[in-house]
């Protein structure tokens, strides 16, 4: 399965949860009194935005704002429930992956047709292996142009 796949589906399990708990807020309406419904309300349309890619960042800044006064009314009444910033670090986990992965890699980028799979491979064990070292084993400077 590909990390694109498992953070559609975290995606997916995240925003379903948050749902359903914003419809028990709504239903049972009682932290925070009259704030709460509208609160809620808000937060099921932000994590629904989350589920469609032109929407998914302004999603995400609805939501951080929504948790944000949910810990401040939590806040208030004298608990302070990590829940919400568990919400956030997800929510800002599934905005900041989906950029990553979606992300080309800088030869995909430029399109050449030159640049075939051996340029991913060389960038994936350049890492591995010391400058010098390459050096050594082929007697030239790496990213030399051959002439």
């Amino acid at each position: 399965m590909s990390a694109a796949r498992i953070l559609g589906l975290y995606r997916v399990v995240f925003v379903a949860l948050l749902s359903v708990a914003s419809l028990q807020t709504i239903m049972v309406g009682r932290e925070g009194g009259h704030i709460v419904a509208p609160l809620a309300a808000s937060e099921i349309a932000a994590a629904l935005a989350l589920l469609w890619r032109p929407t998914r960042l302004l999603g995400a800044c609805v939501l951080l704002g929504v948790f944000a006064v949910a810990q401040v009314l939590a806040a208030l009444q004298g608990e302070w429930p990590t829940r919400f910033l568990q919400y956030a670090a997800s929510t800002l986990l599934i905005v900041t992956l989906d950029r990553a992965v979606r992300t080309p890699r800088p030869q995909q980028r430029l399109g050449s047709p030159s640049l075939t799979h051996r340029a991913t491979l060389f960038a994936a064990g350049a890492p591995r292996w010391p400058l010098p070292r390459l050096r050594l084993l082929s007697r030239r400077p790496p990213f030399a142009r051959q002439c």
